[in-house]
């Protein structure tokens, strides 16, 4: 079992109404702030290996025509305990691609360095987010 991180519960309450708007929205839902990337929340139709739903968040920026993930975090959600569970990390533009949770000799393993570092990094991203005006209110149907 993952074990349950610092800003678990923290990241949880600041993501939650993103996620709420998303599934309200159909799924997923694209918001913008003036002067920075739109901020895409996405329901991804699987789960984790403990059932719960995984969304992802993503920044997205272009290079030659190309959509670049800047970053992309995947994340479970756990409504009973209220906490998230980061999954994973993939920034395009540094050729960047974490797994948390990967099969290593037939055995499900996972990163508890890489799961740390990505709850702090999720942590400082949400701040950031709501820091730079982005809100659930304001926000298009993807």
């Amino acid at each position: 079992m993952i074990e349950r991180m610092k800003h678990a519960h923290t990241n949880y309450k600041m993501i939650l109404p993103f996620i709420n708007q998303a599934e309200k929205a159909g799924g997923a839902i694209r918001c913008n702030s003036s002067g920075y990337m739109d901020l895409s929340i996405e329901k991804l139709y699987y789960s984790d290996p403990y059932g719960n739903p995984v969304y992802s968040f993503t920044h997205y920026g272009e290079q030659y025509g190309d959509a670049m993930r800047d970053p992309d975090m995947e994340f479970s959600v756990n409504r009973t305990t209220e906490t998230i569970i980061p999954l994973s990390f993939r920034n395009d533009y540094v050729g960047i691609s974490q797994q948390v949770i990967q099969m290593r000799n037939g055995k499900q393993m996972y990163s508890s360095r890489l799961l740390k570092d990505l709850d702090d990094f999720l942590w400082r991203w949400c701040k950031n987010i709501i820091n730079q005006g982005f809100t659930p209110d304001r926000y298009e149907t993807i």
